[in-house]
């Protein structure tokens, strides 16, 4: 039976059906959280916690202490949607990968483009998704710029997750490519800022040239010289070819994960661009943020109203003249759980 993509329903059952792509930011890091029924997201996180219990008398019942600090707002997620235009040109001519002679019909051929491009969409969808992992990573803020039809910017929105000072920065004392390199000291330092928040550390994301500096501090060359160095550990990079695992290093009694991370995208210019800055590390921990969705609202095709849809993504059919269109819809929000739940430093 050939694919109704003149259905969003249809659409939407066949896009599930696909094998979802998953980067290494977005998965360790804001792994898939809540989609919320309405257009906007409620972003809450809150100051990380290490109060003690207080001692108390017996005959009192109980010392009254105060909760942590708790923000929640409400914000309109980033509006991502990719569209394809189809036409009869593109019905009638050989698709790449197709035989010559390829036996395709008209009506195959548009239910194999319109798959296809639902599955190119998606990817362009998930590399957006992780550049927006990188961007809070790295400003503790989320900066999302709209475009029209004619791909002319409409509107510039900026969340930033901090109240005046960004305390999610880290001043290097030395940078990594010299002699009075600490590398163990600093990431110890990083880690312990984030400890005392009450917020765990157990990561080190670095960027291309950052991963040379540490290969290449022998300091750092002697301590990853025991062999025995990753026995009982799980290499957190297996399922990422883009990310790579560069061992666990015990610094100042915190066990901490280096991890190269060099994956690139290209930008609205066209320029190969990294993800993490290359001269810069992060120190954090998984799951230190999540990825909440909005709802989708739309009108589809042939229909009068609008109808919502609390989906990750959602397509949407048109028809504009002659040419009919195939759109994949998708809000999401990339925020952090606690406030500053990591912290960047730029080492060289």
């Amino acid at each position: 039976m050939a694919l109704n993509y003149t259905d969003t329903a249809v659409l939407l059952a066949a896009y599930k059906e696909q094998k979802a792509p998953n980067t290494f930011l977005q998965s360790r890091y804001f792994p898939d959280g809540t989609v919320f029924t309405t257009a906007q997201v409620l972003v809450e996180y809150k100051d990380g916690n290490q109060k003690l219990a207080p001692f108390v008398s017996p005959e009192v019942g109980g010392k009254v202490v105060r909760r942590n600090g708790y923000e929640a707002n409400a914000y309109k997620p980033a509006f991502i949607a990719p569209k394809r235009a189809l036409t009869i040109d593109n019905l009638t001519q050989k698709g790449f990968g197709e035989a010559l002679y390829g036996e395709l019909t008209p009506a195959e051929r548009d239910v194999k483009i319109t798959a296809d491009d639902l599955t190119e969409m998606d990817e362009m969808i998930v590399r957006r998704h992780e550049q927006m992992c990188a961007q809070v990573l790295q400003e503790n803020a989320l900066t999302m710029n709209h475009y029209g039809d004619d791909n002319k910017l409409v509107e510039t929105k900026k969340i930033e997750y901090f109240n005046g000072v960004n305390e999610a920065v880290y001043t290097s004392s030395a940078k990594w490519n010299t002699a009075d390199a600490d590398i163990v000291g600093e990431v110890a330092a990083i880690a312990k800022i984030l400890t005392k928040r009450g917020l765990p550390a157990t990561d080190v994301i670095l960027g291309s040239e950052a991963a040379d500096a540490f290969l290449n501090n022998e300091k750092i060359q002697k301590l990853l010289d025991n062999r025995n160095y990753n026995i009982g550990t799980v290499d957190p990079t297996e399922n990422f070819p883009e990310a790579t695992f560069l061992g666990v290093i015990n610094c100042k009694g915190r066990k901490m994960n280096f991890i190269q991370y060099d994956a690139t995208y290209e930008d609205e210019n066209g320029a190969d661009t990294p993800y993490i800055n290359p001269k810069d590390i992060i120190v954090t921990a998984p799951g230190c943020g999540v990825t909440n969705y909005g709802s989708i609202s739309q009108i589809n095709y042939g229909e009068l109203n609008f109808t919502t849809y609390t989906e990750k993504r959602v397509p949407l059919y048109d028809v504009e003249g002659q040419v009919r269109t195939i759109a994949l819809r998708t809000a999401p929000l990339v925020q952090p759980k606690h406030k500053n739940a990591f912290i960047k430093a730029t080492v060289l």
